[in-house]
């Protein structure tokens, strides 16, 4: 009888990955179940558009020197101090890292004349702002860094109360620039919500990363 109850509970484990509840089914691309994927959604949940695998690749290279800033920002062993700006932009002002500083400007000067939003690593179960829903005029771009893989979180873009649009990402770890201009419904200012769509509920672990906007 332990056997037999043992054997069941196996199947059902085995089994529990493969069923896509339907209302997953109608807005996922079928092809993302295991290969990286990006998907743009309109509005109305609608699928607009789906990027290949060679622009996936073409926009985790985009951020590599984000990684960079980030690897040397958070360092695995050892104590550290960094002192943020009070403007609200995340940016560091002064640290005690060797090489943070340069980094961090070499980024900036990069982006002009866009502005750059810094946010710092968090790990949520539900979901997280960018900077405790500031609101920003015209995002173009969010650069995020994962620590470990996931199934799927989705980048809500949000002006004024209504959601305009989202962005679908998945099966992936590292770095990757998210565009944002094809979940914009015009020109303004958007909050920027992400959303933890695991499957099983598994906690997402953010390292950081850069939102770019006018």
């Amino acid at each position: 009888m332990k056997k037999k109850l043992l054997l069941t509970l196996f199947l059902m484990v085995g089994l529990a990955p493969v069923f896509v509840s339907g209302s997953n089914a109608k807005t996922t691309s079928k092809s993302n179940e295991e290969n990286p994927y990006v998907e743009i959604y309109n509005q109305k949940g609608k699928l607009v558009k789906s990027y290949t695998n060679e622009q996936i690749k073409s926009l985790m290279k985009k951020v590599t020197n984000i990684n960079d800033f980030l690897n040397v920002q958070n360092p695995e062993s050892g104590s550290y101090m960094h002192y943020y700006d009070q403007d609200g932009t995340g940016k560091i002002i002064d640290s005690s890292i060797e090489g943070v500083m340069e980094l961090q400007e070499s980024l900036i000067k990069s982006a002009v004349p866009q502005k750059l939003q810094f946010y710092q690593g968090t790990t949520f179960s539900s979901n997280v702002w960018i900077a405790n829903q500031s609101t920003f005029y015209n995002p173009t771009d969010l650069a995020v860094y994962f620590n470990h893989s996931f199934d799927k979180v989705v980048i809500k873009l949000i002006k004024g109360e209504k959601e305009t649009g989202s962005i679908k990402v998945g099966n992936l770890r590292g770095g990757i620039n998210v565009p944002l201009t094809s979940a914009r419904k015009e020109a303004g200012y958007y909050k920027i919500q992400l959303v933890n769509a695991n499957k099983h509920g598994k906690e997402i672990d953010l390292k950081g990363g850069i939102l770019y906007h006018d």
